[in-house]
C-alpha cells in the first residue's frame, strides 16, 4: 500500500516534465540573404559579385510577431552557417529573384539553392533528434524546398507567367487537418484564401498535375491549396511537410502588411487580409517558443545578435521591387 501510493504521488517519474519557455524569451528567426539583384547599381557597382541582401519586409514581418529577425548570409562557410543554425529558433526562405539553378548547367543546382539544401536538410535533423525547429517558405523559398525534396532542378517549372498579380486560393479538404493552419485560424484563412488578396509574383512553381506525378513529393508533403495563373495554368499555392514543421507557399503573406510602393498600390489591406498575414507570422513564431527553446536576450550567442544589429545598413533606394532592402558586404564570390 506505500508503495501504490508513492507512485501515485509522484507522477514525474513516468511523465515527462514539459518545460515551457519563458514569456520573455526571444524567439530567433533567421532570413536566408541573396545576391543582391542588378537594380541595386543604383546605389552599388557589381551589386551580384560584392552584394548580398534581405527585402526589408521580411524583417518586419518576423519583428511584427516580437522575433528577433536573424540575416544569414547565404555564402557563409559550411561551419559558420550550421552555428548559426545551433543558435537560432526557425528559418524563413524568403521570395526573390536568386537563380535556384546554375546559368551554364540548369540540371545543377546553383550555389544559393545548395545553401537553402543544407539549410533543408539541417532543419530536418534537427527536428529528427528531438528538437523542435519550424521552417517558413516563400515563394522562391517554396520551390527551393521542390529542388530539395526530389534532389532534381528540372521539378521547377518556369513558364508560369504569373508576375505582380493576386488573386484566389483554392483549398482542399486536406488543409482541414494541417497543424499549422488550424492554429492559424481556418475559418479565417478560408475567408481570404477565396478573395483575390494573395499576392503572387513568379515565372517558375509546379503544377498541381506534376506535384501529384511526383512520388517524391507526394510521400514528403500534402497539397493543402492550388491557384490558376493569369495564363490560366494551375499551379500549387500552398503545401505542408507530412513529417517536419514545414510550411511552403508559391504566395507571399508579408507584401500586404510591408510593401507600400506603387508597384503594390493594388493589394488588399483589408481588415481581414491583413488579421490572416499578421497571424501567419505570429503562429510561426509562437510554434517555435511554445515547442522550441528560445532563450533570454542576454543568452543569446554575440554572433548571432550581430547578424542583426544596429550596425547593418538599412538603405532606402528608389527600387520597383523593394520598399527597403537591407544590404551587406558578400563573405565570397562564387558564379
Amino acid at each position: 500500500m506505500k508503495t501504490l501510493l508513492f507512485l501515485l504521488l509522484t507522477p514525474s517519474l513516468f511523465l515527462p516534465i514539459l518545460t515551457l519557455a519563458s514569456p520573455s524569451a526571444l524567439v530567433t528567426v533567421g532570413i536566408l540573404s541573396q545576391p543582391a539583384s542588378e537594380s541595386i547599381k543604383l546605389q552599388y557597382p557589381f551589386p551580384s559579385e560584392d552584394w548580398t541582401f534581405v527585402a526589408g519586409s521580411y524583417v518586419d514581418w518576423i519583428g511584427s510577431a516580437g522575433a528577433m529577425p536573424v540575416l544569414i548570409p547565404f555564402d557563409l562557410d559550411d561551419a559558420e552557417l550550421y552555428s548559426v543554425l545551433e543558435n537560432i529558433d526557425a528559418v524563413l526562405l524568403p521570395g526573390g529573384g536568386s537563380n535556384l539553378k546554375k546559368r551554364m548547367d540548369t540540371d545543377v543546382p546553383s550555389f544559393y539553392q545548395a545553401a537553402g539544401n543544407k539549410i533543408i536538410n539541417w532543419v530536418k535533423k534537427r527536428n529528427d533528434s528531438g528538437k523542435y525547429f519550424p521552417l517558413f517558405a516563400t515563394c522562391l523559398g517554396f520551390e527551393s524546398l521542390l529542388i530539395d525534396e526530389t534532389n532534381s532542378t528540372t521539378i521547377i517549372e518556369c513558364d508560369l507567367d504569373d508576375e505582380v498579380t493576386s488573386h484566389s486560393m483554392d483549398t482542399l479538404p486536406e488543409i482541414d487537418n494541417s497543424t499549422f493552419w488550424t492554429k492559424v485560424g481556418l475559418q479565417l484563412a478560408k475567408k481570404v484564401f477565396q478573395t483575390d488578396s494573395l499576392f503572387y509574383t513568379h515565372s517558375c512553381g509546379i503544377r498541381v498535375t506534376s506535384f501529384l506525378n511526383s512520388k517524391r513529393l507526394t510521400d514528403a508533403y500534402t497539397l493543402l491549396g492550388s491557384s490558376v495563373s493569369r495564363t490560366n495554368i494551375r499551379f500549387v499555392g500552398s503545401i505542408e511537410h507530412k513529417k517536419y514543421p514545414i510550411i511552403g507557399n508559391q504566395w507571399h503573406p508579408e507584401k500586404n502588411l510591408f510593401e507600400r510602393s506603387q508597384l503594390y498600390s493594388f493589394l488588399d489591406r483589408s481588415d481581414e487580409t491583413t488579421e490572416l498575414m499578421q497571424r501567419i507570422a505570429a503562429q510561426f513564431v509562437q510554434l517555435a517558443r511554445e515547442k522550441g527553446s528560445p532563450r533570454n536576450v542576454k543568452d543569446i550567442p554575440a554572433k548571432v545578435k550581430k547578424l542583426f544589429s544596429s550596425n547593418r545598413p538599412s538603405e532606402t533606394l528608389p527600387l520597383r521591387s523593394y520598399e527597403r532592402v537591407y544590404t551587406f558586404q558578400r563573405y565570397k564570390y562564387i558564379k
